[in-house]
């Protein structure tokens, strides 16, 4: 494998990461800017299976990003030795959503239907001191996936579905 380094892009820098994976990943990069933008940018994991775009997507894995994508930039942040009284803001933008449809399966039997989607793009935020603790970062998550579950199923995302995502994915109780 080639080794990746990171290399300068516009107001920042850039670099791939999962590259050289075993098991098939969408590409992923981040990028980080000097006035203290730090970004992920990544494909839907759906649509890597044959390189088109899948109409299903998997709600577990948008949950598993958006608090992955929380983890590192308070992980960033607290290396970094910021004050505690800190605040984070995240944004997420979710693109290509267009004749997609958000389907929901076990654990999610409450919310078994499928809602296809007429929008293309959304954008929501949320905010986190970076002395935030586990509950903290579920609240920023479930307050940044909100309106991406409104804007399919028009219900909202219930804690539990992403407390049990969490002890799933990362292996600890939140």
């Amino acid at each position: 494998m080639t080794e990746i380094h990171p290399y300068v892009e516009q107001e920042g820098w850039e670099c791939l990461i999962a590259a050289g994976m075993q098991v098939p990943a969408p590409p992923q990069f981040w990028i980080i800017e000097a006035i203290g933008r730090f970004y992920v940018k990544a494909a839907f994991e759906e649509d890597t299976v044959d390189k088109a775009p899948r109409p299903v997507l998997d709600p577990r894995w948008r949950i598993r990003r958006v608090i992955e994508a929380i983890k590192c930039c308070l992980a960033f942040a607290r290396v970094l030795d910021a004050d505690k009284n800190t605040s984070l803001e995240f944004a997420f933008r979710w693109t290509r959503l267009q004749g997609r449809v958000l389907r929901l399966g076990v654990p999610w039997r409450a919310l078994d239907e499928a809602s296809s989607q007429k929008d293309d793009l959304l954008f929501p935020t949320a905010l986190l001191k970076i002395a935030a603790e586990q509950a903290d970062i579920l609240d920023a998550a479930q307050h940044a996936l909100a309106p991406l579950f409104y804007l399919f199923r028009e219900r909202v995302l219930p804690r539990e579905s992403l407390e049990e995502e969490y002890r799933h994915f990362w292996g600890q109780s939140p």
